[in-house]
């Protein structure tokens, strides 16, 4: 125990999982600015679900193959890589979402 009365770790993690999450939200930040610099709007989309996390972005991408990679990375589900027609998208695909 140190003279606060906490474990000197847990004062570490602490500050060290603040500094985390800070350094996470402006990278977050930094990535979503830069994906509403791409002109191609399937491109802009798919940038935009995987910063923001948000599939609501997939469903915008024209491109049946690219919305379902975007699918299955941004919600982490294998079973939408089974819908890519391309043999090479398809096999990238199952090789980045396990």
């Amino acid at each position: 125990m140190n003279e606060s009365g906490r474990a000197p770790w847990r004062a570490i993690s602490v500050t060290g999982i603040a500094a985390l999450m800070v350094a996470h939200s402006v990278a977050a930040i930094a990535n979503e600015s830069s994906c509403y610099a791409i002109r191609d709007g399937d491109r802009k989309n798919m940038c935009l679900a995987q910063a923001k996390r948000q599939d609501s972005y997939c469903y915008a991408i024209r491109n049946a193959d690219d919305k379902h990679m975007c699918l299955a990375l941004v919600k982490q589900r294998r079973s939408e890589c089974y819908s890519i027609r391309s043999s090479d998208l398809k096999n990238q695909c199952l090789a980045q979402v396990r």
